[in-house]
């Protein structure tokens, strides 16, 4: 027997982006220095891949998750990513359009834990099955 856990309302919440206030977009779509050395390290990534893990990046301390529609991210702190990036804003469309860039790629949070673990980001609902789970403070 299947239970339902979530309403409809719930699924649409969890799946997309909420508005977005002038204070979260400070707090937490301005990349550091070393964000933007991970993001773009001068080889490799396509500037969506560049901007897709951009929008990722500052989505999960933000809401705790990362919606499934990453490309409906609000568009304020989309072109504010895009323009410390020097990306055109248009190439989020192409983000997660092959299987392997569909979501948060778990391979990376070893490679850079710390915007995750220095306690001001840390999302409080980060549990077992979280992305940020098992990482340890430095």
């Amino acid at each position: 027997m299947t239970i339902r856990v979530f309403s409809d309302e719930d699924l649409e919440r969890l799946r997309s982006f909420p508005e977005i206030n002038r204070e979260e977009l400070i707090r937490f779509f301005t990349l550091t220095p070393a964000d933007v050395e991970f993001i773009d390290p001068g080889r490799g990534p396509g500037p969506s891949d560049r901007l897709g893990l951009a929008v990722q990046l500052c989505t999960l301390p933000w809401l705790g998750f990362v919606p499934d529609a990453v490309a409906s991210a609000p568009a304020v702190a989309v072109a504010r990513l895009s323009e410390r990036l020097q990306v055109p804003v248009g190439e989020l469309r192409a983000y997660g359009t092959r299987w392997r860039t569909a979501g948060l790629d778990p391979k990376l949070h070893p490679v850079f834990p710390s915007r995750f673990c220095a306690g001001e980001g840390l999302p409080r609902q980060a549990g077992p099955s979280s992305p940020v789970a098992g990482h340890q403070r430095r």
